[in-house]
């Protein structure tokens, strides 16, 4: 279900134009996945399709990188063969969800897509 202040809290994020992880007490019970689109043309025109792209790569991370897991238990095993993205987007308890898109980032050359989850 969309969130409207997980969204606000997304779009705060992006806006920020930073990548890499937060410290966790700055996310308190907030999932979170990034999605940098990069272009030296600039990156307003991807603004269109730039959320349902970074759906698509978080979302192929676990038949791309883990073929099989039939236990379907996500263990520091799995956890390192880059399904986190996936995994945050798939967990069971997550039904929120809220994103937010800046393209001002790096003087209109960076785009950058953020999605918050909360159970």
């Amino acid at each position: 279900r969309w969130s409207c202040s997980l969204e606000h809290s997304a779009q705060k994020r992006a806006d920020r134009c930073v990548s890499g992880d937060p410290p966790k007490e700055q996310r308190k019970d907030i999932g979170e996945n990034i999605y940098d689109f990069w272009s030296s043309a600039g990156v307003e025109a991807l603004r269109r399709y730039a959320g349902t792209k970074a759906g698509e790569s978080w979302w192929s991370e676990l038949p791309k990188r883990y073929g099989s897991n039939p236990s379907n238990n996500l263990t520091a095993q799995v956890s390192r063969q880059d399904v986190l993205h996936f995994t945050q987007m798939a967990w069971g308890k997550t039904y929120k969800i809220g994103c937010g898109i800046a393209t001002k980032c790096n003087g209109g050359r960076k785009l950058m897509v953020v999605c918050h989850y909360r159970p």
